[in-house]
């Protein structure tokens, strides 16, 4: 059987085999993610040219004939580095974390295009020159973006309680289920993260970094802790690179 041409392949991890080859793991459109073995890839400097690296989107040549349980790869072409160079620590390490997320949530041989959408369009908001006051909207807008792929998240701007209508002066419920509407709410305090999820959603909807950045930081603290109990369904345990990812945004602080 001839090697199968897919394309776009996202570099999602890379670990070492052996003594000199790579185990590659793709997320692509049709094959869900796509674990491949890269025969020789560490001693021959030639072969696939450096490409085999978190963050490429690549044409690839993959022969589809199991050799033990994994795939071989036998050709790889740079379309675009996702993430590029010059790239702050900060930055780094969230590009990281999302390439984590999808590799965790992705499904070997389900076509998943919403989930290799969501990865191309969020980790260059990472590119460039990105502050660490960009760091925690860019996070959040992220995961909740994930989550409405993963079909987890809800329409955050209606009631937690009844599914009513939310108008601005709606209510933060203290028990997590988002915000309430007047009829379901136990008090007649202004709900302070509105606006976050006003933004947060219009953000999610566009995948747009220039609206994530929006994200005001008042009552953020609210909305992050909800969208982390939801991803916490998909992902239970907190992987390396966001465990990275937390300790630099905490130094921060």
């Amino acid at each position: 059987m001839p090697s199968q041409l897919i394309s776009p392949a996202v570099v999602v991890r890379v670990q070492n085999y052996g003594e000199a080859d790579l185990i590659v793991a793709l997320l692509t459109a049709d094959r869900g993610r796509l674990d491949v073995l890269a025969r020789s890839a560490r001693s021959s400097r030639k072969r696939f040219a450096g490409v085999l690296r978190p963050f490429c989107q690549l044409q690839v040549l993959v022969d589809l004939k199991r050799h033990g349980s994994l795939a071989t790869l036998t050709g790889a072409e740079l379309e675009r580095d996702l993430l590029g160079t010059d790239v702050e620590y900060g930055a780094l390490c969230l590009a990281s974390y999302l390439c984590e997320l999808a590799a965790h949530v992705s499904q070997p041989e389900h076509a998943d295009p919403q989930l290799l959408r969501w990865l191309t369009a969020c980790v260059p908001w990472c590119a460039g020159r990105t502050v660490a006051e960009d760091l925690p909207p860019l996070k959040l807008a992220s995961e909740a973006a994930l989550l409405r792929v993963l079909g987890l998240l809800p329409d955050l701007l209606i009631c937690g309680r009844c599914s009513g209508d939310v108008q601005p002066v709606g209510h933060w419920d203290p028990d997590g289920h988002g915000l309430l509407c007047p009829h379901c709410s136990p008090t007649q305090r202004e709900a302070t993260p509105y606006l976050v999820l006003a933004q947060l959603q219009a953000s999610v909807m566009a995948l747009d970094r220039a609206s994530a950045l929006l994200i005001p930081a008042t009552g953020r603290s609210l909305v992050e802790d909800r969208m982390q109990r939801l991803l916490r369904q998909a992902v239970p345990q907190a992987g390396r690179a966001e465990r990275a990812l937390r300790s630099h945004m905490l130094g921060l602080d």
